[in-house]
């Protein structure tokens, strides 16, 4: 499925400059923001601003950026500095989408750090709820945290579209971009309301929830795709099949988050908690395969815990979900979609074997465990501390 070990360190070491180049690119609007945004000079709104910092220092991988870039290049071109305000604006997008989701889902953590929402209700006086309540309005200040961290996810929304504006581009192409991204709102926000609606005693079809998935995860994957395709003029055929690769992999990082949320050492477990899925009877394609492939006993308990009609612990439906086998039909529906979307990118035969290098590269990592167990905080970025943690 992948690259020898030597083409692989080379591919990757040529993501992680990429992966430099974007953070700059964010540093470099985040840096005009604070200084000159919007009322930048009041303590609290500056505040908020610093906030977006923090960004830069958790352990990201710039997955939706280097789509863009791996694009641009597999479309002819070496020099990515054109597109990567596009690959910039990509991230602060997704940022956003993230920002917005710990808020509906009530999340107090993302990658070890107080999610927003949190950590800005601390801006308030009065007390505060501390990380390890769950209630997002369990007093007045968590209100108005939830408040400035909606705005704020609305604001790095609008620098992604300042940093599109600002690409090199020519204006078509930058106008297509943007209106990808405005209609992608659309899909994102139709698959957060299924997504809570289908909580619970609403579970839907594996089917049904890969297409959630998909309206969440991966149409965003292949939107990026599509931008880098679009900045660079490429034909129909290398766009359709980067956008095809893009949604296959978005898909299986997806499926590979939700088995990782019973693993304790892993980004999830250590970065959101224990769990979490499992406890909010999220609608996941790994929970909807064990209820379909459990047998009598054990789907009816599943109904009982989806209709919240009996306490369970983690333990037990993480147990539950091995015994079903769903666990391991995951794990090779995830290895599927990789093989499937490198397939179709590399029956193309016109995409340089460094590029194609890379695009294996990229998503062998997106689902190995080098990706999932790495430390939460990112030692190796070259931005330079901003302390943004400490306020």
């Amino acid at each position: 499925m992948f690259e020898s070990t030597d083409q692989a360190n080379a591919a990757a070491a040529r993501l992680e400059d990429n992966r430099s180049e974007i953070d700059h690119a964010i540093a470099a609007q985040i840096d005009w923001l604070i200084q000159h945004g919007p009322a930048a000079d009041d303590p609290f709104i500056g505040a908020i601003y610093r906030w977006l910092e923090h960004y830069l220092h958790v352990a990201g991988k710039r997955f939706h950026g280097l789509t863009a870039i791996l694009s641009y290049r597999a479309a002819g071109y070496s020099d990515v500095s054109a597109v990567l305000p596009v690959a910039a604006a990509l991230q602060l997008y997704h940022h956003h989408t993230l920002v917005h989701d710990d808020i509906y889902d009530g999340d107090v953590m993302r990658r070890g750090l107080p999610t927003s929402h949190v950590r800005l209700a601390s801006l308030f006086e009065g007390e505060t709820t501390g990380a390890g309540d769950p209630k997002p309005f369990a007093s007045r200040d968590d209100r108005s945290g939830v408040i400035a961290a909606f705005a704020y996810g609305k604001i790095c929304r609008a620098l992604a579209n300042r940093a599109v504006s600002s690409a090199p581009l020519d204006g078509g192409s930058v106008l297509t971009i943007l209106t990808m991204l405005e209609e992608h709102d659309l899909w994102d926000n139709v698959g957060q309301l299924l997504d809570v609606y289908h909580e619970g005693s609403r579970l839907p079809s594996p089917e049904a929830c890969l297409r959630n998935v998909w309206l969440k995860t991966g149409r965003l994957f292949e939107i990026c795709a599509r931008a880098g395709a679009v900045a660079a003029g490429a034909d129909p055929s290398i766009t359709s099949a980067l956008v095809s690769w893009a949604g296959h992999l978005a898909v299986a990082y997806q499926l590979k988050d939700d088995l990782e949320d019973t693993v304790a050492d892993s980004e999830k477990g250590l970065g959101r908690g224990v769990g979490v899925d499992l406890v909010a009877l999220k609608p996941t394609y790994l929970l909807s395969l064990a209820n379909e492939l459990a047998d009598g006993q054990d789907r009816a308990r599943i109904s009982a815990w989806l209709n919240r009609e009996q306490d369970y612990t983690v333990e037990e439906f993480s147990a539950l979900i091995d015994r079903t086998g769903a666990r391991r039909a995951t794990q090779l529906k995830i290895e599927e979609l990789i093989s499937a979307g490198l397939a179709i990118v590399g029956a193309l035969g016109t995409v340089r074997p460094d590029v194609l290098s890379e695009l294996a590269e990229l998503s062998r990592y997106a689902i190995s465990d080098e990706y999932w167990r790495r430390p939460l905080v990112d030692e190796r970025s070259t931005v330079a501390d901003t302390g943004a943690s400490d306020g």
